[in-house]
């Protein structure tokens, strides 16, 4: 399973593009790929051994097609192991031969997690617990609104709760639910 961007970057073909992300494994010398697939199918790839501390790695290519779109992911068969869970960070595509630091897309960024493996929870008994997850990348202090909704199979709300996160300038923050 490859983390990848939904539709197509459009790019120029001939023009040197770094791709990078920060990656860390559940064990060491996980084999994975970060990959740029070109609309023709045409798809150029660079295998990094991963461990369990977070690093960042880096990809520079040369696309001969105007639309591409790029992924990262695990390899099993390379890493010669049934099963791995990585964790994929701060993904940025970039003009030039070199990736730079790191800017979030937006001043703030959020997700949502979970302790449940794959996110799906099996026992009704200890219920389920989410973290919501913020960084505020502005000079000053935010807040992080919204509603968190939870629905079953068919859409049904079964919990709901306003969200009033405040985050520190240059920090992050977070917040149990549930």
């Amino acid at each position: 399973v490859l983390v990848a961007n939904q539709g197509w970057f459009l790019v120029k073909p001939g023009e040197k593009l770094t791709l990078s992300a920060f990656l860390r494994a559940d064990a060491g010398e996980v084999v994975a790929q970060i990959v740029a697939n070109e609309a023709s199918g045409s798809m150029q790839r660079r295998a990094v051994k991963v461990g369990t501390d977070w690093q960042r790695h880096q990809f520079t290519f040369v696309p001969h097609q105007p639309f591409l779109f790029v992924a990262i992911g695990p390899d099993l068969e390379e890493s010669k192991r049934e099963a791995a869970t990585l964790w994929v960070d701060a993904i940025q595509l970039e003009r030039g031969e070199q990736a730079t630091d790191y800017a979030p897309r937006q001043p703030m960024e959020s997700f949502m997690e979970t302790d449940a493996p794959g996110n799906t929870f099996t026992d009704v008994k200890q219920g389920a617990n989410f973290t919501i997850r913020a960084f505020n990348n502005s000079s000053s202090a935010q807040s992080l609104q919204g509603k968190f909704e939870l629905t079953d199979f068919f859409d049904q709300s079964v919990f709901a709760k306003q969200i009033n996160l405040k985050v520190p300038a240059q920090s992050s923050a977070s917040a149990r639910i549930g």
